[in-house]
C-alpha cells in the first residue's frame, strides 16, 4: 500500500518563526516560492486579526470595562492588550502538510491527491475546533510542498470570577473543548494527537498509509528529544576521534577533543538532572509578579507549567527562579522610584534646605520632620522615611549634596568671571554652562542624567557633562576643524573595518554551508538546506575534504568564528569613537554659535506643550494659553 508522511506543527505567534499572514496571502513573496504557480494557491478565509478579535472581543470588552471605575483598568484595544501582557499569545499557525518535497513533485498525481487531502482536512477544522477562531487560511501550492497555514484565536466562553467573560486563552479553549491533562499529556499535546489522528484517517480514506519516517522522533517529550539529541552529538564526537590521522594529533587538536567531550558530558548530567528533578509550586499572590515571572521564564528558556496563584517548574531550577524573583519590582516599588527622582529634581533647583521642603510640598508631598525626615505621596497611603531610599537620601546626605551642588556653582561662576577678565577663548563655553545652571534651577530645562543608577548631581548631568568635555577640548588646543579632521581619518577607519567585518561574515558564513554539507554527507545529519546529493556536489569542489580528513572544518569555524567576532569588536570600537567626535562637534558647533541652551529649552517648552498630544504636534488651545 502506498504511503505518506504527515505533518502538524504549531507556533506562537511570539516565536521568532510564528504565524505571518502577509506572507501566507502572498503580499510578499520569499525565495522559495515560485511565482508562475501562485494562482494555484487557495484562500479559505482572509481576515485582519484586528476585525477578527472586534467580532469575538468586542462585547466582552465593553461589558467589562462598563464594571471598572478606574479608568486605569479599562481596556481600550484587547489586541494589543494581549500582545503588550505577555501572558498569552494573541493568535497561533498550524502548518498542516502531506508528504514532502521528495514524494510530492511539482506535476504528479501525488501532489494532487496531496491538495485534496487538505482541502479535506480544513473543511472540517473549525467544526472539529469550536474555540479556535481561524481568521486567515490559506493553501499554498506555490512551493516544494502543498501545505495549509491556519492562523487562529484561541478563545473562552465560560465566565471568570475577574476579567473578561470570553476571552483569548489557548489553554481554557482546549479545556472546554474536552481536553483534560491525562496519562502525561497536557491539553496541547492532547490536542495535537488528536488533529494527527483525523490527519491519519482522511490518509485511510483515500486509500493510503501513514509513512513512518521520523515517527520516532516526532512524539518524543522534551527531555527525551535533548537526550537522543545529545546522544547524536556525543556519537559525532566519537567518528571525529576516529578520524584523527597521525600527523594532525597535535597537543592543541587533543585538547580541544577533550574539551569537547567534557562539554558533553556535562551536558548529558545537566539533562539527566533536569529529568530526574520533580516539579516544586511557586505561588505569587500578585498577578503583576506572575506576569513578570511567567515573562522571565518564557525569556531564560526555562520550563514551567501554569498553576492556581502560580506556577510549577522543577526544583533543578529553584536558584535561578529565586535570583528572577529578586528583580521583580512592585508598583509600590515605581512610587519610590519616582520620590527618588523628584527628590533629586527639586533639591537641584533649591537654594537651602527650607526652600526643598517647601518645593516638595508644593509637588504634593506631606512632609512629617522628626528623628527621620518622612513624606508621604499625594498617591501614597503612608509615609516613607527618605533614608529608606538609600544612603544618599537621608537627611544629612541630603544636606551634604545641596551644599556640593551650591559649591559647585559658585566656583562656575568664578571661572566665567576669570574668563571674561582673561578674555580667554572659554569665557563663551563656560558662559554656556552657567547659563545652563540658571534655566534648570528655574525649572525651564528638565534633568539629563548620565548615569541612571547615581543621583542627580551636576557631575552626573548629560548636557553638562558635553559641554565640559568640549572645554577640555579647547584646553588641549583642538578647534572645530581639528575635530572634523579627526573625524574624516575615523570614518575612512570605520569604512575598512566596516568592510573587513563584511569579510570576515562571508568566510563564516562559508565556513558554516561547508560544516553543514560535511555533515550531511559523512555524518548522515539531517539539513533544511541541502539534500545528500546537493551536499556532494558541494564538497566535489574541494577534492582536499574527504572522510578521514573532514573533522579539521571544526577548527576553521572557530577560527572564522573567532575572525569574525575580533572584527565586530574593532569596528564596534571605532564607530563608538566616532560617535564621541561626531557629539563632541556637534556641541562644539551649537555652543559656538549661541543657541544650544536656547535649543534645549524650545525643545523642553514643545514638549510641555504637548504632553497630551501622543504624536508631538503642540495644540492650538496650548499655543493661546
Amino acid at each position: 500500500m502506498e504511503s505518506f508522511s504527515i505533518s502538524l506543527t504549531l507556533a506562537k505567534a511570539s516565536a521568532v518563526h510564528g504565524g505571518n499572514t502577509d506572507h501566507n496571502n502572498r503580499v510578499f513573496q520569499s525565495a522559495n516560492v515560485s511565482p508562475e504557480r501562485t494562482p494555484q494557491n487557495v484562500s479559505y478565509k482572509v481576515q485582519p486579526i484586528a476585525q477578527a478579535y472586534q467580532a469575538l472581543f468586542g462585547e466582552a470588552v465593553a461589558e467589562y470595562n462598563a464594571q471598572q471605575s478606574r479608568p486605569c483598568r479599562r481596556i481600550k484595544d484587547y489586541l494589543a492588550h494581549i500582545t503588550e501582557s505577555k501572558r498569552e499569545e494573541p493568535y497561533y499557525e498550524i502548518v498542516v502538510q502531506f508528504g514532502d518535497c521528495q514524494t510530492v513533485p511539482f506535476g504528479s498525481e501525488r501532489r494532487k491527491t496531496a491538495a485534496e487531502m487538505l482541502h479535506e482536512y480544513m473543511k472540517s477544522f473549525q467544526r472539529r475546533n469550536p474555540n479556535l477562531y481561524v481568521y486567515n487560511a490559506v493553501m499554498h501550492m506555490d512551493e516544494a510542498t502543498p501545505h495549509l497555514h491556519i492562523d487562529f484565536i484561541p478563545f473562552y466562553t465560560e465566565k471568570r470570577q475577574r476579567g473578561l467573560s470570553k476571552g483569548v486563552s489557548m489553554r481554557a479553549a482546549l479545556i472546554e473543548q474536552g481536553y483534560k491533562p491525562q496519562h502525561g499529556m497536557n491539553q496541547l499535546e492532547q490536542w495535537e494527537a488528536s488533529e494527527r489522528e483525523k490527519m491519519e484517517r482522511i490518509l485511510r480514506s483515500f486509500g493510503f498509509a501513514r509513512d513512518d519516517k521520523h515517527l520516532h522522533r516526532a512524539h518524543l517529550d522534551i527531555d527525551e528529544y535533548k537526550t537522543r539529541q545529545d546522544a547524536r552529538h556525543m556519537e559525532s564526537l566519537l567518528r571525529r576521534l576516529h578520524s584523527v590521522q597521525p600527523a594532525d594529533q597535535t597537543t592543541d587538536t587533543i585538547i580541544r577533543l577533550r574539551k569537547e567531550l567534557h562539554s558533553a558530558a556535562e551536558t548529558v548530567r545537566k539533562l539527566e538532572t533536569e529529568k530526574q528533578s520533580p516539579f516544586q509550586m511557586f505561588y505569587y499572590s500578585s498577578d503583576d509578579k506572575l506576569m513578570y515571572m511567567q515573562k522571565e521564564l518564557k525569556r531564560r528558556g526555562i520550563p514551567f507549567r501554569e498553576a492556581d496563584n502560580g506556577l510549577e517548574a522543577q526544583a533543578c531550577f529553584v536558584r535561578e527562579i529565586r535570583e528572577i524573583e529578586q528583580g521583580y519590582q512592585s508598583p509600590a516599588a515605581s512610587l519610590r522610584a519616582k520620590l527618588r527622582d523628584d527628590t533629586d529634581y527639586l533639591l537641584m533647583q533649591s537654594v537651602t534646605f527650607e526652600d526643598f521642603i517647601e518645593r516638595m510640598q508644593k509637588k504634593g508631598y506631606t512632609i512629617k520632620a522628626g528623628k527621620y525626615l518622612a513624606v508621604r505621596p499625594q498617591d501614597g497611603e503612608r509615609f516613607i522615611r527618605l533614608k529608606s531610599l538609600g544612603a544618599d537620601y537621608c537627611e544629612r546626605a541630603l544636606r551634604r549634596r545641596l551644599r556640593n551642588k551650591l559649591r559647585y556653582e559658585q566656583e562656575l561662576d568664578a571661572m566665567v568671571k576669570e574668563a571674561i577678565q582673561a578674555k580667554s577663548p572659554n569665557t563663551i563655553v563656560l558662559k554656556t554652562a552657567l547659563y545652563y545652571v540658571i534655566s534648570f534651577r528655574k525649572d525651564i530645562l528638565p534633568m539629563r542624567r548620565r548615569e541612571e543608577s547615581q543621583p542627580y548631581s551636576w557631575k552626573n548631568d548629560a548636557v553638562l557633562d558635553r559641554i565640559l568635555a568640549f572645554n577640555d577640548a579647547l584646553n588641549q588646543c583642538e578647534t572645530l576643524q581639528s575635530i572634523r579632521r579627526e573625524m574624516a581619518e575615523l570614518e575612512k577607519k570605520a569604512a575598512d573595518a566596516a568592510k573587513a567585518e563584511e569579510d570576515t561574515a562571508a568566510h563564516l558564513r562559508f565556513s558554516y554551508k561547508l560544516q553543514e554539507c560535511i555533515g550531511v554527507v559523512y555524518e548522515g545529519k539531517g539539513s533544511e538546506h541541502y539534500t545528500r546529493a546537493a551536499a556532494e556536489a558541494v564538497l566535489r569542489d574541494y577534492p582536499s575534504i574527504t572522510r578521514s580528513r573532514y573533522s579539521n572544518i571544526t577548527r576553521m569555524v572557530e577560527c572564522a568564528e573567532q575572525d569574525m567576532q575580533s572584527a565586530a569588536a574593532k569596528h564596534q570600537k571605532i564607530r563608538a569613537v566616532l560617535k564621541e567626535k561626531a557629539d563632541l562637534l556637534e556641541t562644539g558647533e551649537h555652543i559656538l554659535g549661541g543657541g544650544l541652551v536656547a535649543e534645549l529649552a524650545a525643545e523642553e517648552t514643545r514638549r510641555r506643550q504637548s504632553d497630551t498630544v501622543p504624536n508631538g504636534y503642540i495644540r492650538s488651545d496650548a499655543i493661546r494659553r
